[in-house]
């Protein structure tokens, strides 16, 4: 059996790559760019962070247009839950990367548009029906901004960012057994 975590962790990267090889990505009205492939979804655990860069060196030769899943953990504060249950929240970011640049031919309404159909798809919580065995998400709040403490995990090129937050409930064995039998 997987854990909670990464069952949440790979819907969503699998379902991005599905939306790719749909064709949902692609460039919109007047944009000047190709579409994201299903290569071009990356996920990624918690990079390391790199010192600053300077002329616009990539991270990485990852294929551009692309949309870069990052898991930034799952916290359960000690006061968070029940005697049976605990509850999380499960943190990732989701950017969408590509060259930057100066130029008056932006992009940026595919962009928007590819941010706007992840976060409706996120927010109508994808991850409601999974085994009572791996816990719940009972939901899913996702913003376009980042806090402070994750900026390093932004790449040069990122354009837009989503931070998606998974509201859990996990079963806690506290080990208490029924003696009635």
């Amino acid at each position: 059996m997987s854990s909670l975590e990464f069952t949440a962790y790979s819907i969503t990267r699998d379902t991005l790559k599905q939306m790719a090889r749909e064709g949902m990505f692609v460039g919109i009205g007047t944009d000047t760019l190709r579409g994201i492939s299903e290569e071009a979804i990356i996920g990624r655990f918690r990079p390391k962070p790199m010192p600053e860069r300077s002329g616009g060196n990539r991270e990485s030769n990852y294929p551009l247009p692309g949309i870069h899943l990052t898991w930034l953990g799952h916290h359960r504060p000690e006061s968070a839950g029940e005697i049976d249950f605990d509850d999380g929240v499960i943190t990732m970011l989701v950017q969408t990367i590509d060259e930057l640049d100066r130029s008056e031919d932006d992009n940026i309404e595919s962009y928007m548009r590819w941010q706007t159909d992840i976060r409706e798809w996120m927010q109508g919580n994808p991850y409601r029906d999974l085994s009572p065995n791996l816990g719940e998400i009972y939901f899913v709040h996702v913003t376009e901004s980042t806090a402070p403490e994750h900026q390093a995990f932004l790449m040069d090129e990122a354009r837009l960012v989503l931070t998606a937050k998974l509201f859990t409930r996990s079963r806690r064995d506290s080990g208490v057994r029924n003696y009635d039998t």
